[in-house]
């Protein structure tokens, strides 16, 4: 799952609008709406955040983003060499 699926996810099951998601977090609807259809992530802070207020642990958001986890490792790959 993408983190920008998680987060429509964790979003649909507290009953939270984008417009409320995003007040908790200091970024607009538009902002919430482009992490859930996956035109922009969420700064590393706000992924805390997400992470701590909702007790979802890092990994999950992040690890389970295959593509993210994919560009990770091509640029670590590319910097070790």
């Amino acid at each position: 799952m993408s983190i920008g699926k998680s987060i429509l996810q964790i979003r649909k099951e507290k009953g939270l609008s984008q417009e409320k998601f995003g007040e908790l977090f200091h970024v607009t609807r538009q902002t919430v709406s482009n992490w859930e259809n996956e035109k922009s992530y969420p700064d590393l802070h706000t992924l805390v955040a997400i992470s701590d207020l909702f007790e979802i642990s890092l990994d999950t958001l992040l690890k389970e983003d295959k593509q993210m986890v994919n560009v990770s490792v091509s640029l670590c790959s590319s910097s070790a060499g």
